[in-house]
């Protein structure tokens, strides 16, 4: 294995506590997310302060969702049009396989 190395010398507790990071929302902040959207793809820094406060998320995590979000549209768009298929199978364009909903947020 290429992690046996970390096994047998850990990192320290000065850069790591030793917890996993979990890298999904959760599905209300998400759904926040996908309504604020909907309605506007480019929200003003205003708008983000807002939706990190009510979501529980840093500005830079609602920015680079909203961006990457954009980013999944654009990309299905472009392969529909070539008729490389329908892009996102839910519709959300959102990380719908990072679980149920339970984890906590990206910390």
């Amino acid at each position: 294995d290429k992690y046996r190395i970390r096994r047998k010398y850990p990192l320290p507790n000065t850069i790591w506590d030793g917890e996993e990071t979990s890298y999904c929302f959760k599905e209300k902040s998400r759904s926040r997310l996908r309504d604020w959207y909907a309605q506007n793809k480019y929200p003003s820094p205003h708008d983000k302060r807002q939706l990190a406060e009510s979501t529980g998320l840093t500005l830079t995590q609602v920015s680079n969702w909203f961006k990457n979000r954009r980013q999944r549209d654009r990309a299905a768009e472009t392969k529909s049009k070539r008729g490389g298929g329908s892009g996102d199978k839910d519709g959300d364009g959102d990380m719908s396989s990072c679980g149920s909903g339970d984890e906590d947020d990206m910390k």
